[in-house]
């Protein structure tokens, strides 16, 4: 007798395997990320930044209305959320200029360091502030 695979488990397997390529994927491109930064020089980081927003407002658009959810983003958006996103943008974006200014002042070793700590301490913040429990995936 043959067994038959349960769809389940074969979409959590393509899901993992597809999860695992894409992290690499974008560890591989965060990683060169220096190496592309290093070019821009002559650019100031402010500048830097605008176009990164910009660029991806624009393919968001794109992405958006190929995928013909203008509407149901509409029906979605609260105002509250709005201003919590903003805010979050913001912190982002503060973030990422931090970054780009430290790569352009060689400072690629210190931020590096910065950004490998970073969600290791996310995570002691959230189990000690506000009670997470750490589990296994």
């Amino acid at each position: 007798m043959r067994k038959t695979a349960d769809p389940e488990v074969s979409g959590q397997k393509l899901r993992l395997r597809s999860g695992i390529v894409y992290a690499t994927l974008a560890y591989l491109i965060y990683g060169a990320m220096p190496f592309y930064m290093k070019q821009l020089q002559a650019v100031p980081p402010s500048q830097i930044m605008a176009h990164r927003v910009l660029w991806s407002v624009f393919l968001l658009a794109i992405i958006v209305s190929l995928l013909g959810r203008w509407t149901s983003l509409r029906r979605t958006i609260d105002m509250r959320l709005v201003g919590l996103f903003a805010a979050t943008a913001a912190l982002i974006g503060v973030n990422w200029l931090v970054y780009i200014w430290a790569v352009l002042n060689d400072r690629i070793l210190e931020t590096s360091l910065g950004f490998f700590i970073t969600p290791l301490i996310t995570v002691v913040l959230g189990v000690v502030a506000l009670g997470e429990r750490l589990t296994r995936l």
